[in-house]
């Protein structure tokens, strides 16, 4: 060795699959015949010592074995521990190397276990996997491992000592003392470990299933360590308690639980605590009973999971045999670690004993149990997810069909709403409701859901349980937090012309103050997804039932025009699906057992609404339920009114009106520019001054101002072609109301002219968005080009291949997740195809390559089309 220079060793020794580096060390000393310490020295490492390096290695430390044996880092650092730091083992922050406390166990890792048969065979190689805390039997020899030498009975270790010259295979290298008359002298144990005896156990036995689920945990590390943790943590949460269960209960414990002792020689563990458990025995029988007993989902031996977890729930009394239930918080808190199947599987048993709050808070009533803490930013993503009222077919199937007692619809879903919010955080009753309402509308009083006596408090606690962890995991293309700090008190209008023109084109009357304020409540309503607040405290709602379709059609889109208004892309309305909530029954209605055309046949025959529930067999309650989710219009019926008396004729019928003091676009010189300048319609004018059409007239009237003639029958004909009007209306997709805004007409001209021609009608709201371009479009980009909010979707889906997830992709494009998912379901469903491979990363398919390639192309183009200061417009052509 000192003949050598550089610090590159002159052989080379390849470590065994899975050795632990200070046995690789020390069989590298023991071939160049000299010790660990020489040959640590040599390499520039003085004064590291093997063991620590096994554990991390610095840089320093690593360069200097990578120079001198010429072994990658990855194979360096594989022989350490460091992979598995606050997986399996612990390092100290403060003394590098040093280890502490593991998450799991107290078997340190400092000192390896080790199996003699193993090190026979493998002439004294000690693997790394005899490191771990979670490993104690040998599933090749069928043997428990062994954690002291059977001679100076100390913890043994792989390397050798400084002094006494290379070391011996499988021997003992742990230094003691012997008495050599009056003088003593320290020599090393030297004892061939290989000889030691240990514990048989059977081949087809529970503890080396055991170690062989824990090894196949162990190799998932390096792939899904976050999964091999949770899986780790569940194991120690359940092999603890099952220790624990021995001291606690030691006369209850079930068969599978002696069968696992009889394997280990009979004898109760000997550490059931467990911060004491370091021995190989209790660690073996603890991690037994866990894998036996763990949920997965249903457990091997129900009878061990019940014994770990009613142990673990109780605390006994002085004389041993009275037991009470702890705090269920305290209870809970010792499970927060375990995965969300694990923790509410242990906390069901608590369900008959604990309040209807805590069976909501913990789940504990779920058919699948499930329960998880939530971070603050979780729970106000979840209250963003839920509107200030239940949706109208979740209460339908919660209200009771029978006499509610009390329980009315108004209460039920404005109670139950803020229970959404409670499972798996600490939020109470009062705190969800505040955070369910905008400051800005004043505070709503705490309204506690008291259930009936024929509701069972386990049902609707499962379902609301489901219903919460459900939002969490698919999320709501809605954001109601969002709406309800836009859409405050005075930012909801009604447009006035539009509402004039859709009741001349329905042929309803002219509309009236009260009629405008409740299609205003019914907008807000639409947009928060609940009953908006008004100045009596009385909800109007019951009058909104009666409004004409058409009424509530015009109302739709008036909260569509709010939302784009506002630049959100949203649907105005949504419900979470009915399949979200599995494995119960609906104390109420499911909305999809009574058809539609039935209800609406016999509402043409009941007289009265009461009578039409009771046909139906459900309530009022409920029939106003079903109304809003169909929207269904029961027209009132009231008596037939009595015969008026003649009207007597006015007196004042000759006088002429006093003249209106009329300003801004209704002044006499601003009228005059507009209407006889201008060329404007009194349609436009109206529109401009935000009034009706008969007032536009009157004030021409007032200032003797001549109308314009009206067209003559065929002038129309001669300003647009039908070649002209068929190209732009049926090739090109644009919709009425557009082709009407550039000639200067009102939609009724086109419509005529479109009839008088037979040209055939379409079913379109929206004009095709890519009309001004000079390209022909694919069947399915024809579709979608005339859906709205199209532009911001296609751009959405062209950022979508490439990104991980959905997720990662909605949190790069600045949108929440469920709005994406709508996003991307609406276009597919218009599209007929699917465009995007739900995998990691997101990936196009063949049709959706195509189509996202002629979207990029549309979209640059209309992109130019729009900054050009010269881009085409639309003209007739004229005969």
């Amino acid at each position: 060795m000192m003949n050598w220079s550089g610090g590159e060793l002159p052989i080379f020794l390849a470590p065994q699959p899975g050795e632990a580096l200070d046995s690789w060390l020390e069989a590298y000393a023991r071939r160049l015949r000299t010790t660990t310490h020489s040959l640590t020295s040599f390499v520039g490492l003085l004064g590291s010592r093997p063991g620590a390096m096994t554990h991390r290695l610095t840089d320093h430390e690593r360069l200097a074995l990578q120079r001198a044996t010429g072994l990658p880092d990855s194979a360096l650092v594989s022989m350490t521990l460091e992979p598995f730091n606050g997986l399996t083992v612990a390092f100290d922050k403060n003394r590098p190397g040093a280890l502490r406390r593991p998450p799991h166990w107290r078997a340190f890792g400092a000192f390896p276990r080790f199996c003699p048969n193993c090190l026979r065979e493998s002439q004294g190689r000690w693997p790394l996997v005899w490191r771990q805390p979670w490993v104690f039997a040998c599933p090749r020899h069928h043997c428990m491992l062994l954690e002291q030498c059977p001679a100076c009975e100390r913890p043994v270790r792989a390397s050798g000592t400084r002094t006494g010259g290379p070391s011996r295979p499988a021997s003992c290298t742990r230094g003691t003392h012997r008495q050599h008359g009056e003088r003593r002298s320290r020599v090393t144990c030297g004892y061939p470990l290989d000889q030691a005896n240990a514990t048989p156990l059977p081949a087809d036995g529970v503890i080396i299933a055991a170690q062989h689920h824990v090894d196949h945990v162990l190799e998932q590390i390096s792939t899904d360590p976050g999964a091999a943790s949770q899986h780790l943590a569940d194991l120690y949460a359940l092999g603890s308690r099952g220790l624990a269960a021995f001291d606690i209960d030691p006369a209850g414990a079930p068969e599978p639980a002696l069968r696992i002792l009889a394997e280990v020689g009979g004898a109760l563990p000997a550490q059931t605590n467990s911060l004491d458990a370091t021995d190989v025995r209790s660690i073996a029988i603890g991690t037994a009973i866990a894998i036996q007993a763990l949920p997965d989902p249903e457990p091997r031996e129900q009878e061990l999971l019940d014994w770990a977890v009613a142990c673990n729930h109780r605390r006994s009394a002085e004389d041993g045999q009275n037991e009470a239930l702890r705090n269920i918080n305290q209870i809970a808190a010792g499970w927060s670690k375990s995965s969300p199947h694990l923790a509410g599987t242990a906390l069901r048993s608590l369900d008959a004993s604990i309040s209807f709050i805590a069976r909501l808070r913990y789940g504990t009533s779920a058919p699948t149990p499930y329960w998880r803490r939530l971070s603050k930013d979780e729970v106000e993503q979840r209250a963003s997810s839920v509107p200030a009222q239940l949706w109208p077919s979740w209460a339908l199937r919660l209200l009771p069909s029978g006499p509610g007692a009390g329980l009315n619809a108004e209460l039920l879903r404005a109670a139950t709403c803020p229970l959404l919010l409670i499972p798996g955080t600490a939020v109470d009753y009062k705190s969800a409701i505040r955070m369910l309402t905008d400051p800005g509308l004043g505070r709503r009083s705490p309204k506690q859901l008291k259930l009936p006596a024929n509701i069972d408090p386990g049902q609707i606690s499962a379902i609301l349980t489901q219903l919460a962890w459900a939002l969490d995991q698919f999320g709501s293309p809605i954001d109601y937090a969002r709406r309800r700090r836009i859409f405050q008190p005075g930012s909801i209008h009604i447009d006035k012309a539009a509402f004039i023109g859709f009741c001349t084109d329905h042929g309803l009357r002219s509309p009236s103050p009260r009629r405008e304020s409740l299609l205003t409540w019914i907008v807000w309503s639409l947009l928060l997804g609940s009953d908006a607040p008004t100045p009596e405290h009385r909800s109007p709602r019951h009058h909104s039932r009666h409004l004409s379709p058409f009424l509530k059609e015009f109302a739709s889109q008036q909260a569509e025009a709010h939302l784009r208004d506002a630049g959100i892309d949203e649907p105005v309305r949504w419900e979470p699906p009915a399949h979200w909530v599995t494995g119960i029954t609906w104390p109420g209605v499911d909305p999809a057992s009574i058809p539609t055309d039935h209800v609406n046949k016999l509402a043409t025959q009941a007289p009265r609404e009461r009578e039409l529930a009771v046909q139906l067999g459900l309530t009022r309650d409920q029939l106003d339920l079903y109304c809003e989710i169909h929207d269904i219009d029961f027209p009132k019926r009231a008596p037939m009114p009595l015969p008026r008396p003649p009207r007597e004729p006015r007196s004042d019928r000759g006088i002429r009106r006093p003249q209106i003091h009329r300003t801004g676009d209704l002044s006499r010189d601003r009228l005059r520019q507009l209407y006889l300048d201008g060329g404007e319609t009194l349609d436009q004018i109206a529109a401009r001054a935000n009034c009706s059409k008969s007032t536009v007239r009157r004030a021409l009237q007032d200032f003797e101002i001549p109308m314009r003639t009206r067209r003559r029958p065929g002038t129309l004909e001669r300003t647009i072609s039908r070649a002209w009007l068929e190209d732009e209306y049926t090739r090109k997709g644009r919709s009425t109301p557009d082709i009407a805004r550039e000639m200067g007409l009102t939609k009724n001209n086109i419509m005529r002219l479109l009839r008088r021609w037979d040209i055939p009608r379409r079913h379109q709201v929206h004009s095709n968005v890519f009309a001004a371009l000079p390209v022909e479009l694919s069947p399915a980009m024809a579709r979608l080009s005339q859906t709205r909010n199209i532009l911001p979707r296609l751009r959405n889906l062209t950022a979508l291949p490439g990104h991980q997830t959905l997720q990662a992709a909605a949190n790069a494009l600045g949108i929440r997740r469920g709005a994406l998912d709508y996003q991307l379901q609406h276009v597919e469903a218009t599209a007929g195809i699917t465009l995007i491979n739900r995998s990691r990363p997101l990936s196009a398919t063949g049709s959706g390559q195509l189509l996202i390639a002629e979207a990029r192309q549309l979209l640059g183009l209309l992109d130019e089309h729009t900054q050009s200061p010269a881009a085409a417009t639309h003209t007739a052509d004229c005969p």
